[in-house]
């Protein structure tokens, strides 16, 4: 049929005389009646009458009398001309994917638009009429032999994530608002693709959702400008790609790819402990635990970073049975056993629920692979500890476990390895370079040989390393120690006001250089452990009068906040209050920060 057609425009009306496009008397719904029963596309002039186009009547004058054109276009389309100042022009606009008119636009028979143009760029030439209608017919062509379309689910966001997760599959969101016509001309040109719905239906659970009416949290959550908007999206909320506006459908399944590209994450066992143990058993492979809570900044940056990479996704899922608890629900049974002091805590295990290896903080990718290849090639903790046990004191073996142990946060077990370390290490040589990384590092106790000895010789120490190094380690070591007569029973606190006291004699007694702000750090440290509020708010305030403490902007606010979360007393809260003004009267970085704790202290 289209053979014949294309033939057609080939011959030269006779003499062209009579050579004219036809515009048909026909409405919209007629026009795309006409054009299926014949096998034609529609051809829309769009004008207003009023005012009239001169322009446009010069095309109708000097380009659609042309025979070439004329023979085409009436072979080939229906073409009729639609009144925007009528009531059908109105009835009209949802079907224009452009609002200035006049223009002259191409359609299939079922009413999808294809390409359009302007009376001006017809006038300046010619040939461009021809070349739209056959672009526009290979288009239509091509949407006629598709007839499918990406299948959005009627789940909710939530329900979506749950999905995703139990399928290891990312979410793909059409975010949309109402009266966006790109928007619906994705749905209508690009969505109904064969090869993008089946490659969107294969790979992702697909939503739709309305940005604007249903979810304007979500709009906010991903930060989307405009739309149509395209996220693509892990279990876990986080957005792997993200792209938007009306787009081809390469360029679109480009999207997708990239995004799968990205995603290979690794996949989170929501079972039993007990079933993963068994799970890692039956395929032969150990078990990652990520320690985590929900309030953990590098914990979601972990898993919006680092866990969804595909050389990370890879590596974990077919070496691992991998488990995600969180430490404040389910994961709490578990704290005591694996060790956990801060997070994320990153433990990998035999299927025996051995410990072989374990770090703590954000990894990147590299870095946490390395981590997990040590425990897959037997080189991690586990390793350092049975050979301890074995009796090795050689000192590079010490210091290699030191440094896991570090990695790990393993704080007592430190102390413990330190101690063995040092007792190998003559007094005279802890000046020693490698024995003063070493003491800098790993001595905590102002009670030891090893800082007895630093504090003895600061001096020496001083201009060896530099003062600074020196007097900073000093500081720290006093400083700990000060903040370390807090008794803990249950959920109960109270401060050892004798071993307190006696502390800070010693302190003045030895001269100690930072004693005032030592005393000063510690004594608002165990107001704040204590829920003394008096004692807190009153402490800081002495400290500044007394120029003990220089109130940055960063101390005022993190003070502040303190209050704020826990001192319910009008008046200390007031006195908190001044001080956030005191700082936004300076001007300084806490601007919109500050006024939100002076209005909530103010309450």
């Amino acid at each position: 049929m289209r053979i014949i057609l294309l033939l057609l425009t080939c011959m030269l009306s006779l003499n062209g005389l009579n050579a004219q496009v036809k515009f048909e008397k026909l409405n919209w719904e007629e026009a795309l009646a006409k054009a299926e029963k014949e096998g034609k596309d529609v051809f829309v002039d769009v004008y207003r009458s009023e005012p009239a186009d001169k322009l446009r009547a010069e095309v109708y004058k000097t380009v659609f009398t042309e025979s070439e054109i004329s023979d085409f276009m009436n072979n080939n389309f229906v073409c009729i001309a639609i009144d925007m100042s009528t009531k059908e022009g109105a009835a009209f606009v949802p079907n224009l994917n452009s609002l200035m008119y006049p223009c002259m636009v191409f359609y299939t028979a079922k009413g999808d638009q294809l390409e359009a143009t302007r009376a001006y760029s017809i006038k300046k030439d010619k040939s461009k009429l021809l070349e739209l209608a056959k672009i526009s017919m290979e288009k239509s062509d091509v949407k006629a032999k598709n007839n499918g379309h990406i299948t959005f689910n009627h789940f909710t966001y939530e329900e979506a994530l749950a999905l995703a997760k139990k399928q290891n599959k990312l979410i793909f969101i059409d975010a949309y608002i109402p009266g966006c016509r790109p928007c619906a001309q994705m749905a209508k040109d690009v969505f109904t693709l064969n090869t993008v719905a089946d490659f969107h239906n294969e790979n992702f659970i697909n939503l739709k959702i309305d940005f604007f009416t249903d979810r304007p949290d979500l709009s906010t959550k991903f930060e989307v400008k405009g739309y149509p908007a395209y996220m693509y999206i892990n279990s876990d909320g986080n957005i792997v790609h993200k792209a938007g506006g009306y787009t081809e459908a390469d360029k679109f399944m480009g999207y997708g790819k990239e995004a799968l590209k990205k995603f290979s994450s690794i996949k989170f066992e929501h079972s039993s402990w007990k079933e993963a143990q068994l799970k890692a058993k039956q395929e032969g492979k150990m078990i990652f635990v990520d320690c985590y809570t929900v309030w953990c900044g590098p914990c979601k940056a972990m898993s919006k970073n680092v866990f969804t990479q595909k050389k990370v996704g890879d590596f974990f899922n077919k070496n691992f049975v991998n488990i995600k608890l969180d430490m404040e629900k389910e994961g709490e049974q578990y704290k005591s056993f694996l060790g956990v002091n801060a997070y994320p805590t990153l433990v990998f295990l035999d299927a025996e629920h051995n410990i072989l290896h374990k770090v703590v903080g954000g990894l990147e990718a590299d870095k946490l692979i390395a981590a997990a290849q040590l425990a897959l090639d037997g080189k991690g903790i586990a390793l350092y500890e049975r050979k301890l046990v074995e009796g090795e004191r050689n000192a590079e073996f010490l210091i290699e476990y030191l440094s896991m142990l570090e990695s790990a946060y393993a704080k007592d077990k430190i102390a413990e390895v330190a101690k063995i370390y040092f007792e190998n290490v003559a007094k005279k040589e802890l000046i020693e370079e490698t024995n003063w990384e070493m003491l800098n590092k790993y001595i905590l106790d102002y009670n030891s040989r090893e800082f007895k000895y630093l504090f003895a010789k600061k001096d020496k120490f001083a201009d060896l390393y530099g003062e600074k190094p020196v007097e900073n380690k000093i500081y720290s070591v006093w400083g700990r120690c000060a903040n370390s007569f807090i008794v803990k029973d249950g959920e109960n606190k109270t401060l050892d006001e004798e071993g307190y006291n006696k502390y800070l004699k010693l302190l003045k007694k030895k001269k100690v250089k930072q004693y005032e702000s030592i005393k000063f750090y510690s004594g608002i440290n165990n107001s704040l452990e204590l829920g003394d509020w008096n004692a807190y708010v009153n402490g800081i305030e002495k400290g500044v009068n007394d120029k003990l403490i220089e109130p940055t902007d960063m101390l005022v606010y993190n003070w502040c906040l303190r209050v704020n979360q826990g001192c319910k007393d009008k008046s200390l809260r007031l006195k908190a209050a001044q001080w956030a003004k005191n700082s936004l009267a300076k001007g300084g970085p806490f601007g919109d920060a500050m006024k939100k704790q002076v209005e909530e202290l103010e309450k």
